[in-house]
């Protein structure tokens, strides 16, 4: 079972909690694997004693051998050894997760900017209120840098270009993004009706149409009764 970075396997009641290798980790383990310093069977148990969450050396003596070598084994595989087969899945799958749209993200990215010495799996010890005060102080240093870069690209006849603080309006709540998708499906049946009921004004009649403007005509009003079934559709 995979939650978040950590990985739980359950042998026979017992659970075992772990992670990937690092990629330095697995580098190392792969050369010396290469070069055959260990046996198959303890160069697994060897993997296992890094990326367990625990110390290895309370484990009961009576422990049968293959549970920390599967778990050895499968964290080698994720680890590295999958290379070449799981490239496709892993990158969707990290991008699905990846909430690039969300607020969170944003206020992440704004923090890198600004402070380039910290790295990303940093910020996620921040708790909330450490993250916005790190969020509104680089806000603040970006502004200023704005300003300043402004100030040297107006003297030199240049646009000035840089950061702008979000504003408060641009935060959306769930209930908030959900009204605007909703409000930007809604059609406007009097306004649809109207054009329709406009179509011949000004305009030749049928019989001395063109094939083409005729074939318009039809496309609009399938069109115009496809979105009316589906918007009546959602109100049954």
């Amino acid at each position: 079972m995979d939650t978040g970075n950590k990985y739980v396997t359950t042998f026979e009641g017992r659970s075992f909690v772990w992670r990937l290798l690092t990629v330095a980790e697995y580098t190392s383990f792969a050369r010396k694997r290469a070069a055959g310093i260990w046996s198959q069977l303890e160069f697994y148990d060897r993997v296992f004693d890094v990326v367990y969450e625990g110390d290895a050396r309370c484990l009961s003596m009576d422990l049968p051998a293959g549970f920390t070598y599967s778990i050895g084994l499968l964290a080698m595989w994720l680890s590295g050894d999958c290379a070449g087969e799981t490239e496709k899945e892993d990158l969707i799958a990290a991008r699905q997760q990846y909430a690039s749209g969300s607020f969170f993200e944003y206020m992440r990215r704004v923090i890198l900017l600004a402070f380039p010495a910290y790295k990303p799996g940093e910020l996620d010890q921040f708790d909330r209120i450490e993250l916005f005060n790190q969020f509104v102080l680089a806000e603040d240093l970006l502004a200023q840098r704005t300003h300043m870069q402004g100030f040297n690209t107006v003297q030199s006849g240049l646009a000035p270009v840089g950061y702008k603080p979000i504003s408060e309006k641009d935060i959306l709540s769930p209930a908030d993004i959900a009204k605007k998708q909703a409000k930007a499906k809604k059609i406007d049946f009097a306004r649809e009706n109207a054009e329709l009921a406009n179509e011949g004004v000004g305009q030749a009649h049928i019989l001395d149409r063109t094939l083409d403007q005729v074939g318009a005509i039809q496309q609009r009003e399938k069109r115009l009764s496809a979105r009316q079934a589906r918007a009546l559709d959602r109100r049954t």
